[in-house]
């Protein structure tokens, strides 16, 4: 007990008896199993345009194992039970088909052999501003013969 996921150990045994300790056994290395990751960190976004963002992170330090992907969520302001979820191999991911001049939350977690990392904290960006839409159903009233 009280050994790190995913690390490499070595051993060996030697006897001592009265006489004095004898040849050390041949050396014996292994590594121990995956364990869970803790999240990634540095999570940063930027504008890529008025419907897209760039996510960034920073893969963990020790991640207790190989991590396999990376799994992030992303939602608007209001809607946390709209979240969308994806997964991808990168620690960069684009963002595209974005509302524009909207807030977004986004969340990372790690996975490895050993488990899913927890989520981490929420960071939120909104999306740049665009030009207004044409207006719609437009309609005119004559008032007057001169208005």
């Amino acid at each position: 007990t009280g050994l790190n996921p995913y690390t490499q150990y070595s051993c060996y045994v030697t006897a001592n008896s009265s006489v004095g300790e004898g040849n050390s056994s041949v050396t014996i290395t292994e590594r121990t199993v995956e364990g869970a990751p803790p999240p990634p960190y540095n999570i940063t976004t930027y504008n890529d345009s008025s419907t897209a963002i760039t996510l960034n992170w920073t893969r963990p330090l020790f991640p207790n194992g190989l991590i396999q992907l990376y799994v992030f969520t992303y939602y608007p302001e209001g809607n946390p039970n709209g979240s969308i979820t994806n997964n991808t191999p990168s620690t960069k991911v684009i963002i595209n088909g974005l509302a524009f001049y909207t807030l977004y939350f986004f969340t990372v977690s790690v996975v490895t052999g050993g488990g899913t990392s927890t989520f981490s904290g929420p960071i939120s960006r909104r999306t740049s501003e665009d030009a207004p839409s044409p207006p719609l159903n437009v309609m005119v009233y004559n008032i007057s013969s001169t208005s």
